[in-house]
């Protein structure tokens, strides 16, 4: 999701695995990019998992975080600004409050997510740490991509048969 303060922005959807930066945009706001120019922003669905990478030690202090966590991102009701990150603490910081350059890899998209599936994230965090693996230039391995694969498939097909009246497991 893009804050109302990147409206005026070209924007287009962030991809599952995808690393991102957080930049300030000329119009001073904070909000992701897939580049060094802030010419386009990169929208992430609220509910969205994501790696963050490169959390400034203030920020680390303050919200009782480490420099690499996993969070996600939140839209707040309140303030100017609404985007925000929660981390597994329950600390939620707006985006305006990260450092810039911090990086993310988005590791679920929050909007393929159905009211079912938001107790249990699309991708587990073994399969977002492969993906982050990947997105980070880091290689998995095989036997690992065949595991996510697996594991993916069985949620999609589980996903199915238990909302399709038409279909019966056998």
């Amino acid at each position: 999701m893009c804050d109302y303060s990147l409206e005026a922005y070209q924007s287009r959807p962030a991809v599952v695995g995808e690393k991102l930066a957080l930049r300030r945009f000329a119009s001073g706001s904070m909000g992701f990019a897939g580049g060094t120019v802030c010419d386009t922003a990169v929208c992430i669905p609220a509910e969205s998992r994501l790696l963050l990478q490169g959390i400034g030690e203030g920020t680390q202090k303050v919200h009782g975080v480490g420099s690499v966590e996993e969070a996600v991102l939140t839209r707040l009701k309140r303030g100017l600004y609404k985007d925000a990150v929660r981390f597994s603490n329950g600390a939620q910081v707006l985006l305006q409050h990260l450092d810039r350059g911090l990086t993310v890899v988005v590791m679920t998209n929050g909007a393929e997510l159905d009211e079912s599936s938001h107790l249990e994230p699309a991708v587990g965090r073994e399969q977002g740490l492969v993906l982050a693996e990947m997105a980070t230039g880091g290689g998995p391995t095989f036997q690992r991509l065949v595991g996510l694969a697996r594991s993916c498939w069985d949620r999609v097909t589980t996903a199915v048969m238990s909302t399709s009246p038409v279909l019966e497991r056998h």
